[in-house]
């Protein structure tokens, strides 16, 4: 399956094309496979970023991360940033609320998941690790 030549946004099985993105980064491919005479697909691009109370911009904006790695099958975002202790932080997708992750038991992270805590004042290096084998995040202390 791929693009219908010269109608992005539509998915045939023949004579497609590949589907391109019109910038390097991450992105999630929604497909609409609903109705077999008009499948079509549509990309999102996805940048995350932190919020809460832990951060400067506390649960009303967000603070961008950047992605620092893209291999195949797993993907990292990282900051360094101040955060306040005994406050808290999660993860969210684009600015907005839609996908956010918090923690669960394990320290793993899920889409209902809990507040993440912060330990104590000081600058952090904060990671977010989409994998496989399950979402993860990483707070050191510099």
């Amino acid at each position: 399956m791929g693009m219908l030549p010269d109608e992005p946004g539509k998915i045939t099985s023949e004579n497609e094309e590949n589907i391109t993105v019109p910038a390097d980064g991450f992105y999630r491919l929604r497909l609409d496979m609903s109705d077999p005479a008009n499948r079509t697909y549509k990309l999102v691009s996805s940048k995350w970023g932190i919020i809460g109370d832990a951060t400067a911009g506390q649960w009303d904006n967000d603070t961008d991360m950047q992605l620092t790695n893209a291999e195949k099958g797993k993907y990292e975002w990282s900051i360094t940033i101040n955060l306040t202790g005994g406050k808290q932080i999660k993860f969210r997708e684009n600015d907005n609320w839609d996908i956010a992750l918090g923690i669960t038991e394990g320290n793993n992270l899920s889409y209902t998941g809990e507040n993440i805590p912060v330990a104590a004042d000081g600058v952090y290096l904060v990671k977010l690790i989409l994998d496989p084998t399950g979402y993860k995040y990483s707070l050191e202390k510099k």
